[in-house]
């Protein structure tokens, strides 16, 4: 029998992992099927932070939860890059507007030749610099500067100045530094050639 929310009173009650994000497969064979999943989230007992992975309501969103959840998307050699980026840097107020009524859709770019086609991420290429990208605990990331740029540069006006102040708020980034990276992007389209500088 595919279990009702209303048996739960809390997420406490739930039985699927309480002290990690746990994938799609995890959450339905836990929740007794689909019906069981979304009769969870629709009752605020289980979160989507990504498509594809869920977590308790209860599970502290901090950095080591974002970057597991990520983890669970991204292949070992994946650069986490523009929203998704900001968001592990920690700057939420750069994702999407509405994003908190919708599961966001990771972004991440490939070494050359590799796409995602999933259905789980955006994916695509892009040009970076080895400074461009950093390590956080196993995960590439565009680093603070250059999520800084590309929001900046590829989102609408309107949310690349909200992205940008949000940005500056984490203070992973400063205003100085971002006006220095003017002339590097002044004559780049929004996606570059696949590849690694030195």
């Amino acid at each position: 029998m595919t279990p009702s929310y209303l048996d739960y009173l809390s997420s406490a009650d739930l039985p699927v992992p309480q002290d990690r994000p746990f994938g799609v497969a995890e959450a339905r064979d836990c929740l007794g099927g689909w019906r069981g999943v979304r009769a969870a989230v629709a009752a605020g007992l289980v979160t989507q932070p990504l498509r594809g992975v869920y977590a308790v309501s209860t599970l502290r969103d901090d950095l080591a939860r974002r970057l597991a959840v990520v983890r669970m998307v991204a292949p070992p050699d994946a650069v986490v890059c523009d929203r998704t980026a900001a968001w592990l840097h920690g700057a939420p107020m750069a994702l999407a507007p509405g994003s908190h009524l919708a599961t966001p859709t990771p972004q991440l770019y490939l070494p050359p030749g590799r796409r995602l086609r999933n259905g789980l991420v955006e994916s695509g290429a892009r040009e970076l610099l080895r400074r461009d990208v950093v390590e956080m605990d196993g995960l590439l990331v565009t680093s603070p500067l250059r999520t800084a740029c590309d929001l900046g540069r590829l989102l609408h006006r309107d949310q690349a100045l909200a992205a940008l102040d949000s940005m500056l708020r984490s203070a992973t980034v400063t205003r100085e530094q971002l006006v220095a990276e003017v002339e590097r992007f002044r004559c780049q389209g929004p996606v570059g050639t696949a590849q690694w500088r030195s």
